[in-house]
């Protein structure tokens, strides 16, 4: 029996893109295109060529290749061998716009390859589908059905004011409201803190947890550290000065109830104080972006213990980044008392407006805990003073409103991926970066993240040991003066410079595990 077709003939230039008014339908299996391609008019010589016809729509990717005996098949045919035939399968197109383009694969192994222009083309569904109900004769009669069936429900509705009880309409057993309790009195028992509260979440909290790493369970740069700055549990910083400390990475005991949701690390800090008037010794996150805070209310609250009876202090800083105001600090700054066991305590704060303050580069809001204050900070610290001791914290949660929410912390592997915004190293899987240009001094790479990062970053380790160039043979190439790195949408770009380089196409540059890129704030 005689298929019918729709044919389309498509004149496509290899170099310039078209639009075709091609009208074909979701679901047709009928539709055929002819292809003839050009190149500024000369005819492209397809004969020893294999060619695949790639779609894109909203359906995905899909592709139908002449090397396929299968249906979808492409047919190279004319006088020039520059007509392609394909009988379009429906799993090619979707409703909506699609597009098509020719791959042209030729030469001896098929690996010299040539896209052509694209051409696009709407699709659009069917009348009929699985919706479609057949007509027939009865809906008259099916209308008034549905006439008498709403006029029983009328009948059916009760009335609570009815008090003829013989009528249908008439409730039974209405229960008797107590005029007696008062509105406001019942109103009071089911709010926050009531005798019967119905609803834990407040109108003004809103947002999961602001910080990340909250529950410290993300340790990428190492356990332990005793510098200045970021070098243990990810996005939080340590500081100090005239005194010392060992911060380091502490394991809950396996079904623990001390410190509810069952988390697995927790963070100690072990500090010696100097006794001097200007000694500190601190624990902070700098949350990106000064401005969202602006005018806001926030609650921070979290798990601590230490080693006796000690205090420790808490504050909020706004700072406004290179080339912004000065900072501001002392914000909501208050002692906490803790005792040697484990217990929840909160804050909640009122954080100043910053309007008339200039934002520059890399503003950030810092959540700041504080263990040993001189008292060249008193005003900072609500008089903490010095002080030696072991310090313990767990599951630091900070949201907007004025009721601590439940501590809420995502899996490794979301965690992972925001930080990876802060700093990039490498584990396991050692990272390449592929090289995409040259010159006689510099070669550049292009190494993917998991997110973009939140500025240029620095890079880590040392140049010729952490960051290894390979040439095409894969033999290591030292004698590399610098480099530098460029935070882009989906990676970094990196630049390393050596004179007289001699490496071509092809090159990788390697990351080695103790490489990687900060960008921390």
């Amino acid at each position: 029996m005689a298929e019918n077709f729709k044919t389309f003939a498509i004149a496509l230039d290899i170099k310039v893109a078209s639009y075709a008014k091609i009208p074909v339908v979701e679901g047709d299996t009928g539709n055929r295109f002819v292809i003839t391609l050009t190149d500024d008019g000369t005819a492209v010589d397809l004969s020893t060529s294999r060619v695949v016809a790639v779609f894109s729509g909203s359906m995905g990717t899909r592709s139908q290749d002449s090397w396929t005996s299968t249906d979808g098949s492409l047919v190279i045919s004319g006088a020039s061998h520059n007509i392609v035939t394909l009988d379009l399968l429906n799993g090619s197109f979707a409703n909506g716009l699609n597009t098509c383009e020719l791959q042209v694969y030729s030469g001896a192994t098929y690996t010299r390859l040539v896209t052509s222009a694209s051409f696009t083309f709407n699709a659009r569904k069917p009348i009929l589908n699985d919706t479609t109900i057949a007509s027939t004769t009865e809906y008259p009669i099916l209308v008034s059905l549905i006439d008498q069936v709403e006029t029983l429900i009328d009948l059916a509705q009760a009335d609570w004011t009815e008090a003829d009880n013989t009528k249908r309409t008439y409730i039974q057993h209405k229960p008797v409201v107590n005029v007696d309790f008062a509105a406001a009195a019942h109103a009071s028992r089911h709010l926050i803190g009531g005798a019967d509260a119905l609803n834990a979440m407040p109108y003004d909290a809103t947002s999961t947890n602001l910080l990340i790493n909250g529950g410290f369970y993300v340790w990428q740069r190492g356990t332990s550290q005793t510098v200045i700055g970021y070098g243990s549990d990810d996005k939080w910083g340590n500081s100090f000065s005239n005194s010392t400390k060992t911060h380091s990475r502490q394991t809950f005991t396996v079904g623990q109830t001390d410190v509810p949701g069952n988390p697995i690390y927790y963070s100690r800090s072990v500090v010696t104080t100097s006794n001097a008037a200007n000694a500190l010794n601190v624990k902070y996150q700098n949350i990106e972006d000064v401005t969202r805070f602006s005018g806001k209310q926030v609650t921070v609250s979290f798990w601590a213990k230490a080693d006796a009876a000690k205090n420790i202090a808490i504050e909020f800083l706004q700072q406004f980044g290179t080339g912004g105001s000065t900072s501001v600090n002392g914000i909501g700054s208050q002692k906490i008392a803790l005792t040697t066991s484990w217990a929840k305590y909160t804050a909640t704060v009122d954080i100043p407006s910053i309007a008339g303050k200039t934002v520059g580069t890399s503003s950030a809001f810092q959540l700041r805990f504080w263990f040993e204050a001189g008292s060249d900070y008193n005003a900072r610290t609500d008089t903490l003073g010095n002080q030696s001791g072991t310090f313990d914290i767990a599951n630091v949660q900070l949201n907007y409103g004025s009721v601590a929410l439940p501590f809420v912390s995502n899996g490794y592997t979301e965690l992972l991926a925001q930080a990876s915004r802060y700093v990039v190293i490498p584990t396991v899987a050692t990272i390449y970066g592929r090289m995409v240009s040259y010159t006689a001094n510099t070669i550049t790479f292009f190494v993917p993240t998991m997110a973009p990062m939140s500025r240029n970053p620095s890079i880590r380790g040392m140049i010729n040991t952490d960051y290894i160039v390979y040439n095409n043979a894969g033999v290591a190439q030292n004698g590399f003066t610098s480099g530098s790195a460029t935070a882009v949408a989906n990676g970094v770009i990196v630049v390393m410079t050596k004179t007289s380089h001699g490496l071509t196409d092809g090159s990788i540059g390697l990351i080695s595990p103790n490489g990687g890129f900060d960008a921390d704030l």
